[in-house]
């Protein structure tokens, strides 16, 4: 076989092991030296590679004979990293005679091609592989890369974020081995549904993206068996990628079979590229037909009033509805001129439609002359006066109205940073009456605090070295904005300037997670083997050690922090709880055999506002776990005593917390003893950070 044929085969074989002795640990880099940002000796290459952070020998022998079976060599660089001593960089990499394979070679190419069929917004970035997927904040930029890998079925390893116009752009450095396989033609979706007493399949795939001429060089048949009977058989052009199918005579009980057909367009050859078996879903007992009765309509003017209704008088979002891809069972925006949006689709067997025109991004419609609705006749569009009114309203429930939103500006532009002594405007829009507006200070005193309604705008001079807290709450609208000041440059006049390479700066950390900072709740150590070293929760465990926990409170979105690794044996658990009682996991690695290493773990923490970390190293002393102090939270909000603090403190205020302390008034959040200390130290006059 090529050497295609054999990665394509590889890749199969991997498909969906996680065994980290076998598959699982193995990635696939866009380019290795460009991407692993690591001065090493020997030099990463310059390349795509396929590798895994371990030595060759240390894989299970049946999986590097099956590797090697397939033509592939098996090669070990001790790449070096020089520090106080050194560290270990090295890779086992899979070649095709002594050469690393290339982009083309690991189909590396169709991942893109992919994301853009898929209607995501696919932007250009600096560095290999020169794209990745856009969003208008970092959150939705690393959502909409979640949720194109979701629906292809890849899995990756890093990712990096670059800003990109008013917005962000995050590109994978590295894919799993063991997910690549899902870069072949496969089975998406299958849902099957009885609909009026006949049986139906809602079918989509992902399908090769290859073009020949400028066009796809593939097009699609679904089959569907029962044993050896084919039931019906369906088409799929590209870039259409879905389709529903009517089952004739479906058997009443059992399983049928879908069969996914890949045709080359110029030889019409046929390839079954995957296959799904699903159960016949029982058919739901027919109920008796009461006498049919008109079906009530709405006009359009009735179609008005009831988006206002449902949107509470505001506008569209149009930046929501989706302006690539399908215009069909979805909102769709056409960008005109002028723009209108648009829904298509069935009701019952008529297809109908519903067409906004002279959008405005400021306002709900209100002219019932820019309302169209269509039904389609055997040729062409026809207008109507009237429309089904429970469909109509379906499609009202699915617009996306505008929400409040908050924009932090200098210089008339977005930033999240700026230099110290700026004036800093705030913009709200579609703030619901009776919301707040607060801006805190990197030494947490209130800037600004006032309410507000509708869309308006203030300022501020920003005059603090830090962070600046945003927000604006109210119990249906509550957006938070962070802005980094840093403190001007001090230029330094010299007759000969000579270019120096400009540092990345470093990230300010959202909190240090010390024993003295107010988001450290306790540390669980019975053998007594944590300690603070500098910036890290450092655990050495000896034979018969308890693993620490270490236990934080923090509320936001993620958490994203390091761990740095002693070889060769260790292992983290993160959970998270809302009572300190009740822990749900939410990110676990099993004991890892391996190289010394630093890693980047991200982890979702909605509806936590505790979080606890399990720290187990083997008892070896050269077997060793240290968690970085430095904590980035996404979607940062205060604690929730910060909230609940009044703007004077009473002695019945403190008399509250010590209740709650004591388990006996429920206040909404858990209440700690620095909370009672700290509140009190406030009453005397003294200063607690409690949290912001």
């Amino acid at each position: 076989m090529d050497k295609r044929e054999a990665v394509k085969e590889l890749y199969k074989k991997a498909f969906g092991n996680i065994k980290p002795d076998e598959y699982g640990s193995f990635e696939v880099w866009e380019n290795i030296g460009q991407l692993l940002e690591v001065e090493v000796t020997p030099p990463f290459p310059n390349s795509s590679v396929i590798c895994v952070p371990r030595e060759c020998v240390e894989l299970k022998k049946s999986v590097q004979d099956e590797i090697k079976s397939l033509g592939f060599s098996l090669e070990y660089v001790h790449h070096k990293h020089y520090t106080d001593g050194y560290v270990g960089y090295g890779r086992c990499y899979v070649k095709w005679q002594g050469q690393h394979l290339s982009r083309e070679d690991l189909f590396l190419d169709r991942i893109k091609e992919l994301a853009e069929l898929l209607g995501y917004d696919v932007r250009s970035v600096s560095k290999p592989p020169y794209w990745g997927i856009y969003g208008d904040t970092l959150d939705g930029a690393l959502d909409n890369l979640r949720a194109f890998s979701d629906e292809v079925g890849l899995l990756w390893g890093t990712a990096e974020t670059e800003k990109h116009d008013s917005g962000y752009v995050y590109f994978v450095k590295f894919w799993r081995l063991n997910s690549m396989f899902a870069v072949f033609p496969h089975f998406k979706s299958v849902d099957l549904y009885w609909k009026k007493g006949y049986l139906y399949a809602d079918v989509s795939i992902i399908p090769n993206v290859e073009k020949c001429n400028g066009a796809y060089c593939y097009y699609y048949k679904i089959r569907v068996f029962s044993g050896r009977t084919k039931l019906t058989e369906g088409t799929i052009y590209l870039p259409t990628i879905s389709t529903t199918l009517l089952i004739l005579s479906p058997p009443s009980e059992g399983s049928i079979v879908f069969k996914l057909v890949e045709v080359e367009k110029a030889t019409e050859s046929e390839e079954v590229v995957d296959e799904i078996e699903k159960t016949v879903p029982a058919k739901p007992t027919p109920t008796p037909t009461p006498t049919p009765t008109p079906m009530p309509t709405m006009t359009k003017q009735e179609f008005i009033d009831k988006i206002n209704e449902v949107g509470g008088g505001k506008p569209i979002d149009l930046d929501k509805i989706p302006k690539s891809g399908s215009n069909v069972n979805r909102w769709f925006y056409h960008a005109g001129p002028p723009p209108y949006i648009s829904y298509y689709g069935y009701v019952g067997w008529k297809l109908y439609g519903i067409e906004i025109h002279n959008i405005d991004a400021e306002n709900p419609p209100s002219n019932t002359s820019n309302i169209r609705f269509l039904e389609s006749s055997d040729t062409h569009w026809e207008d109507i006066q009237t429309i089904d009114k429970g469909w109509a309203e379906a499609r009202i429930g699915e617009l996306p109205f505008a929400t409040c939103s908050l924009k932090v500006k200098v210089e008339g532009k977005e930033v999240t940073e700026t230099e110290a002594h700026k004036t800093v405007n705030i913009e709200y829009k579609y703030a619901p009456s009776d919301t707040t507006l607060k801006v805190i200070s990197p030494s947490y005193e209130y800037v600004l605090k006032k309410t507000v309604s509708g869309s308006g705008s203030e300022s501020f001079s920003a005059d603090e070295v830090g962070t600046y807290f945003i927000y604006l709450q109210n119990e249906d609208c509550y957006v938070t904005k962070e802005l980094r000041v840093k403190a001007p440059p001090t230029p330094t006049p010299t007759p000969t300037p000579t270019p120096t390479p400009t540092p990345t700066p470093t990230p300010t950390p959202s909190l240090i997670l010390s024993s003295d900072s107010p988001f450290f709740v306790r540390e669980e150590d019975p053998s007594g083997v944590l300690t603070e070293e500098d910036e890290w929760w450092y655990s050495n465990r000896g034979e018969g050690d308890a693993s620490p926990r270490i236990i934080m409170r923090i509320r936001g979105d993620k958490l994203k922090f390091r761990i740095r690794r002693g070889k060769p044996w260790n292992a983290i658990k993160v959970e998270g709880s809302s009572d300190l009682k009740n822990w749900v996991k939410l990110y676990e690695e099993a004991p890892i055999i391996g190289v010394e290493e630093e890693k980047e773990v991200v982890v979702e923490i909605k509806n936590y506002d505790f979080i606890r970390f399990t720290l187990t190293d083997g008892d070896r002393s050269y077997e060793w776990i240290r968690l970085s102090k430095k904590m980035f939270v996404e979607g940062k909000k205060p604690l929730p005593l910060c909230e609940w603090l009044p703007p004077t403190i009473t002695s019945i205020d403190i008399a509250e917390l010590v209740l709650a302390f004591n388990g006996i008034k429920d206040l909404g959040f858990v209440v700690l003893r620095k909370d009672v200390e700290g509140v009190a130290e406030i009453y005397k006059g003294g200063e607690y950070d409690c949290g912001w």
